[in-house]
């Protein structure tokens, strides 16, 4: 019998579903080892050290979409359609304006981390600022190109459709890769500390840029490379910006409050005590991340060719596994919480007051994934990123008025009144604007 979801334009239910569940697996090896990747760092670095490296992720995270400007959101929003209907054409020349504008973005970096590092130099050398006063951080900057190509390779292995390994390329080889390197090295050499871990995170990242381009060349279509160029910069550019603002918000929003603890903070092990409770609650957001490289690249699709009950159906399904996985995830957290944050370093079981308060807005905030990816990819961009300055907002006031008084967990009221707050925004939003679909059950 021909399944009612089947249509000219979309893969079958069955294989998206079972592309969902591949993807699931694979987020939780991405948790696992992304969990094991910042506990041997917490393990072998100084609580500081430890914050320090989190940081610096955190700061590649938000620099990364200055260098692509929203190219990587706009290849889902375009690249997918174009595929799906064999428009060679347009696909091409797509690539090529995302080519040129990776390619500035690279040598505006390499010249302002050139820059930085040169005048921190000069400043050491002439005793203006002292050696410590510099975040390791600045010496990070190489990275964020070959991070840029990671999130625009991934979104292209999306667009075809092969949403396994854009999740494993993204969430797992990362982390992967680093873990073995610092691994081998503090085994091997023995002397570990900031700039080593940063070191092998840069040479993960291009270990993982080499595969993803090994395996899309054997992925592109030869009619593809027949095809000649026809270009839409204007359209393409506009709603990369859209997405642009959209990502940057999510980045600040995810990583402000650790920059604004190590900013505004009295205790210096506060810091890798936050990274290590943002760790541990990761997993709840393991299935909405794995739906997301499926749910993501056929929102468009779904209404250009008018597919919403496809998009209802699969939806409802998101949020049943979702929701179940939510439940579970936050009693082992609330049950064995000091226990996990004791794995890290033993003085991070103090904070388990933290870990609570920070579980109840991860928690709600994950529980309405689908009406803020709707809003992303339906059209109405300006509002989610409406939504997300809102955020950032929050979490910047709360941080400075609560921080210098409660440090770690002045911290974790902001996360959580901010997450609170954008979450029942988001899904009114999606109620106000987009009545013909029910992004949680029935609201």
């Amino acid at each position: 019998m021909k399944d009612k979801y089947v249509n000219t334009h979309f893969p079958p239910f069955k294989v998206l579903l079972k592309n969902s569940i591949a993807s699931i697996f694979l987020m939780l090896a991405a948790f696992i080892i992304n969990y094991s990747f910042n506990l041997l760092l917490a393990r072998l670095l100084t609580a500081k050290e430890y914050g320090d490296v989190n940081i610096t992720i955190a700061v590649i995270m938000i620099c990364t979409p200055f260098l692509i400007v929203g190219a990587n959101y706009a290849a889902m929003v375009f690249l997918s359609g174009y595929f799906i209907n064999k428009d060679y054409s347009h696909a091409k020349g797509f690539l090529l304006w995302i080519k040129k504008r990776f390619f500035l973005g690279s040598l505006i970096t390499i010249f302002i981390g050139s820059f930085g590092i040169s005048l921190e130099i000069v400043l050491i050398k002439y005793n203006i600022v002292n050696a410590p006063f510099i975040h390791p951080a600045i010496f990070s900057f190489w990275i964020i190109p070959f991070s840029a190509a990671m999130l625009i390779l991934t979104a292209i292995t999306a667009a075809f459709q092969e949403y396994i390994f854009s999740s494993f390329s993204n969430k797992v080889l990362i982390y992967l890769f680093s873990m073995i390197l610092i691994y081998v090295w503090s085994t091997s050499i023995g002397i570990l500390n900031t700039y080593v871990a940063i070191l092998c995170i840069g040479i993960a990242y291009i270990i993982t840029v080499i595969l993803q381009l090994i395996y899309l060349f054997f992925k592109i279509p030869e009619s593809y490379y027949k095809a000649k160029f026809l270009r839409e910069d204007k359209s393409w550019k506009s709603v990369s910006l859209q997405l642009f603002y959209t990502r940057l918000g999510y980045l600040i929003s995810s990583t402000i409050n650790l920059i604004m603890l190590e900013v505004l903070g009295t205790h210096k092990a506060d810091v890798g005590n936050f990274a290590a409770i943002l760790t541990i609650l990761s997993v709840m957001q393991l299935t909405s991340i794995a739906f997301s490289f499926v749910l993501e690249p056929m929102i468009k699709p779904c209404f250009t060719y008018n597919r919403l009950k496809f998009l209802q159906y699969f939806l409802n399904i998101v949020n049943a596994v979702n929701v179940s996985a939510l439940i579970l995830f936050s009693l082992i957290i609330a049950i064995f919480g000091k226990e996990l944050l004791a794995h890290f370093n033993p003085i991070f079981a103090n904070a388990y007051d933290s870990l609570i308060l920070s579980l109840i807005g991860i928690t709600i905030y994950f529980l309405l994934p689908t009406s803020r990816a709707v809003l992303n990819f339906a059209g109405y961009t300006p509002k989610m990123t409406k939504i997300l300055s809102y955020q950032v907002a929050i979490f910047l006031v709360l941080d400075c008025i609560l921080i210098p008084r409660y440090n770690l967990f002045g911290v974790a009221i902001a996360m959580t009144s901010g997450y609170i707050f954008t979450s029942l925004m988001g899904l009114f939003y999606c109620k106000k604007y987009i009545k013909q679909l029910k992004t949680f059950f029935i609201i």
